[in-house]
């Protein structure tokens, strides 16, 4: 409880959590929209090569046989990279990426440590171990990081709040 109240009297220690956070969660989604670029691409591509072989193929210059195998190449290239376009979409659209405000994680720590300090211990002690995942001691005994875990989809904040 009491390392709470530190965090939440001093706002660089939150910030600066805040701050590795929002650069972790950017950070994780540049190599998804690198590659959803690249297919993008790979899709416009595809396209470009399917119109010109079927202009190709209305002004006489290729055989029908090479014509209806090219096609279905370029139309199975076309529903593989669709497909995977809309993955990459979909893991961008749930992932959540949009960034941390300070302002809202301090507000919510501060309702969770009145919660906390108003709560009877039972409860307390239940809420605290909803949330908890991990907590690393070095050789001394001492408490090195608490790793939270507020969402099963999420990957756990690891936090160094007590060496600060």
């Amino acid at each position: 409880m009491n390392r709470l109240a530190r965090v939440l009297s001093k706002d660089n220690i939150l910030k600066t959590l805040v701050d590795k956070m929002n650069h972790r969660l950017s950070t994780q989604t540049l190599p998804l929209q690198a590659e959803l670029e690249h297919i993008r691409s790979q899709l416009e591509q595809a396209v470009s090569k399917k119109q010109k072989y079927l202009e190709l193929f209305e002004l006489g210059n290729v055989d029908k046989s090479f014509f209806t195998g090219r096609m279905q190449e370029i139309q199975a290239d076309l529903i593989k990279f669709q497909a995977g376009k809309s993955k990459l979409e979909l893991e961008l659209t749930e992932d959540n990426s949009s960034p941390v405000v300070f302002e809202q994680v301090r507000e919510l720590i501060y309702g969770f440590h009145q919660v906390l300090t108003t709560a009877p211990f039972k409860q307390r002690k239940t809420l605290l171990h909803l949330f908890i995942k991990r907590i690393t001691m070095n050789t001394n005994k001492k408490i090195e990081t608490i790793e939270l875990s507020f969402n099963e989809n999420v990957d756990p904040i690891s936090t160094n709040l007590l060496s600060h």
